[in-house]
């Protein structure tokens, strides 16, 4: 990256907002000038947007984006298979009304041994939050790691919530997914 400006960006600049609206300034924004390299940016919505500003003209800069596969449907796969590092993936299956949704691996290989029973993961993990809330922590949710097949989950109401938080690459999953009414 050689985008002309110092510190506060009064030149040239690369404007993100990771909200996905056109609101480019902070704390929603991430005025990106000069020469160091940024850290990662995550989005926080199922957008991005990015405004270049080059008035002085710098030698400007290289962009690389990775996105998660999108899940529709009653049922379906969802998986992120040989993952870049610093992934950061989340799904939201939310089925109808008075169904339930369960959950069956097919493979995983998510971060380091201590296993998908280990009740904690020292690196990368897959979250699950079985409330279908962003609370990724016991008892409605555990981080699964290692390379041992998870067994079947299934959501305490009719959604479910899923993420992938990655720091260094790796082989990892392909689940289905599937809603069904819950005859109790």
């Amino acid at each position: 990256m050689a985008i002309s400006g110092k510190q506060k960006c009064p030149g040239d600049f690369l404007g993100v907002s990771k909200r996905g609206d056109k609101q480019y300034q902070k704390p929603k924004l991430n005025n990106l000038c000069g020469t160091s390299l940024p850290k990662s940016i995550r989005s926080e919505a199922n957008k991005l947007n990015i405004l270049f500003n080059g008035k002085l003209g710098g030698s400007g800069f290289e962009l690389h984006y990775n996105v998660c596969d999108l899940a529709s449907g009653d049922q379906g796969t969802i998986q992120e298979l040989n993952y870049a590092p610093n992934t950061f993936c989340e799904w939201w299956l939310t089925a109808p009304a008075g169904c339930k949704i369960i959950l069956e691996f097919v493979s995983f290989d998510v971060g380091v041994a201590g296993g998908s029973s280990s009740p904690k993961c020292p690196g990368d993990y897959l979250g699950l939050s079985r409330r279908g809330d962003q609370l990724y922590k016991k008892p409605m949710a555990r981080p699964l790691c290692g390379t041992s097949l998870p067994r079947k989950i299934r959501s305490v109401a009719n959604k479910l919530n899923i993420l992938l938080n990655d720091r260094d690459g790796g082989n990892g999953f392909q689940l289905k997914y599937n809603s069904f009414i819950l005859h109790e």
